[in-house]
């Protein structure tokens, strides 16, 4: 996956990467805002143009039919329908994925799950840049149940996994740096101590290669809004390793959770399958807005669009280096193999910087107190548009 180094970046070299780009139209299928870089969507993609469509042919239906829409459209089916699809994404059987929720309520749901098929009460392991969000949750849970949390180094996550510690619950991609973790090497060493593992995907999923079921993954969520342009708030889906569907116990019984829902009977009894996952009744109209997009990624391979998010990646990151202008940003992502599909800067007014970036047509995103992230997509963003935010960046 390395780029060969000897290369002399200019312009000729960017046009002739473009020219070879194999996703190189896929930028058509989105509606991309005019006179600006679009560097954001490690924090919200852009929206593909088909989604306009299906979304007024959804309201379309809803103003005619109202609640015959449940039956005539088969909304009941489409958490499990778009689970399916995001199941190709990640390296999963089908029945094991299902939209559901918010990110941090399927961590809190899983993470319970987790707890109580647990054969280890002991600790719950994560590291020091696991996103906070998933902190709360992992501390209200541990307070609830007694159980210790040990938050250690990243780069020591995995060495700390031994027989004392139940769950091992953390990011793939770190958030702000954009390190990404060994997952293969997380669950094998998971298995050989009987820790179960529980793994947040959001800045994985749709820019790097998944295999959850080759990798024996227990439990993951993720969110549907970053790199699989589900648009603001579009819901989050989880996985559950097959081993775990039928023994696993649920901590919110909803009524779409419910075997048979519609009977209406006070007597809660779960789903079999990942059905039970479920909770209240979904937001139809975020699943139709995400379905254009999950329909783009499942006729790519993913491998080749890594492939060409690590280049584009390292472009950048090669001309803000070799540049005398930029010496007082500092580049805090991974120059190698292990970088996830976003790159990070560091400068001491890094809120001033982006705002200058912005004016001048690049968005990117502030983390405080002093990193800019820059989220490239590889199926709407080109090298040229890798070129252009460099002169920006650099002047």
């Amino acid at each position: 996956m390395e780029r060969k180094k000897q290369i002399k970046i200019n312009l000729r070299y960017i046009q002739q990467l473009d020219k070879e780009d194999i996703y190189q139209d896929y930028k058509n299928l989105f509606q991309i805002p005019r006179k600006i870089i679009y560097f954001g969507a490690n924090t919200l993609g852009l929206m593909p143009k088909k989604t306009i469509n299906s979304t007024n042919i959804f309201l379309n239906d809803l103003s005619k039919k109202g609640v015959l829409g449940w039956r005539d459209n088969k909304w009941l089916c489409i958490n499990k329908e778009l689970g399916k699809k995001i199941s190709k994404i990640i390296g999963s059987a089908p029945k094991q994925v299902i939209l559901s929720d918010s990110t941090s309520i399927n961590l809190f749901k899983l993470l319970y799950s987790a707890i109580k098929v647990s054969k280890n009460k002991g600790i719950i392991l994560t590291d020091d840049k696991n996103f906070p969000s998933d902190y709360y949750i992992i501390s209200s849970l541990a307070k609830e149940y007694g159980l210790k949390v040990k938050i250690v180094p990243r780069e020591k996550l995995i060495e700390n996994i031994n027989r004392t510690v139940s769950i091992v619950t953390t990011t793939q991609v770190d958030y702000i740096t954009s390190e990404t973790l060994d997952l293969p090497s997380l669950t094998k060493q998971c298995k050989k101590y009987g820790a179960i593992s529980l793994l947040d995907l959001s800045h994985s999923v749709g820019i790097l290669p998944l295999l959850l079921d080759k990798w024996e993954v227990d439990f993951a969520v993720g969110c549907t809004y970053k790199y699989l342009n589900g648009g603001p708030g579009s819901p989050a889906f989880l996985y559950v390793n097959n081993k775990y569907l039928e023994k696993t116990d649920i901590i919110i019984k909803g009524w779409f959770g419910h075997r048979r829902p519609f009977e209406f009977n006070n007597k809660y009894t779960p789903s079999k399958g990942i059905e039970k996952f479920l909770t209240g009744t979904p937001s139809i109209i975020s699943m139709k807005q995400l379905e254009a997009s999950l329909e783009i990624f499942n006729q790519i391979d993913l491998n080749k669009l890594r492939k060409k998010s690590f280049n584009q990646t390292s472009v950048l990151i090669d001309l803000i280096l070799n540049n005398q202008h930029t010496n007082k940003i500092k580049i805090i992502s991974p120059l190698e193999e292990s970088r996830g599909g976003h790159i990070a800067i560091e400068h001491r007014n890094a809120s001033k910087l982006l705002a200058y970036y912005e004016k001048n047509g690049l968005i990117g995103d502030f983390r405080p107190p002093n990193v800019i992230r820059f989220g490239i997509s590889p199926l709407y963003n080109s090298y040229n548009d890798i070129w252009q935010a460099a002169k920006i960046i650099n002047s």
